[in-house]
């Protein structure tokens, strides 16, 4: 199994030599081990895609939001994360409100 920055420099080299024997001599491996890692890569620029899917729950985030501003004391704010993020009610930075 290669380390990560092995298969970034395998990637590397097949893309600068176009073929998997020369991009396998320049990184010392093998040119099935240079296969797999472009497959692996290709793949994962896929799945990246699917991860830009909507949620179930986008078409009350505006609505749990609104009532989640509604109910909080002046004197605490709006929690970070919370209206500037755009992500609704869940939280970007993972940090707690304290209250005083």
């Amino acid at each position: 199994m290669k380390s990560v920055r092995q298969g970034m420099d395998i990637i590397a080299a097949y893309e600068e030599v176009g073929s998997y024997r020369a991009g396998a001599a320049i990184c010392g491996t093998t040119h099935k081990t240079v296969k797999r890692a472009i497959e692996r890569a290709a793949g994962k620029a896929i799945s990246a895609k699917a991860a830009e899917r909507k949620n179930n729950t986008d078409i009350v985030t505006q609505l749990v939001a609104a009532k989640t501003t509604s109910f909080l004391p002046k004197s605490l704010g709006v929690p970070p994360g919370l209206a500037q993020s755009g992500r609704g009610p869940r939280r970007s930075s993972g940090v707690r409100l304290r209250r005083k």
